[in-house]
């Protein structure tokens, strides 16, 4: 396979985990809306301030505690549903991205060369 041929490979599986990441996303802010729900902050969850992402402070604050399971505490069925979906593709994500720039630098390392 010539070196074009890897690279249209990788923007091809690039364009469709970015699509993937669309409804995990609408996901995410349904969860931080439910967090903040339970815990009493729905005014922090929907101020205006956001970082560069779109994200305002409560949602960066959520995105950590993803991983560390931090919703099991509330025992609620549908927010323990959706944290459990988030916490896998989570883990999903980071396994992809080191894949994949993996795979980058096998292809400007070997192939393109």
């Amino acid at each position: 396979m010539t070196c074009h041929t890897y690279v249209a490979l990788l923007v091809v599986v690039f364009v469709v985990a970015a699509i993937c990441c669309i409804p995990n996303f609408l996901l995410f802010k349904d969860y931080c809306e439910r967090i903040a729900q339970l815990e009493g902050r729905l005014s922090e969850f929907f101020k205006l301030a956001t970082d560069e992402g779109g994200l305002n402070w409560f949602e960066i604050e959520q995105s950590g505690k993803i991983l560390s399971r931090h919703y099991r505490k509330f025992n609620d069925d549908k927010l323990n549903k959706m944290g459990d979906e988030l916490w896998k593709w989570c883990l999903l994500s980071t396994i992809f991205v080191v894949t994949f720039l993996g795979a980058a630098i096998f292809v400007g390392e070997t192939a393109c060369n």
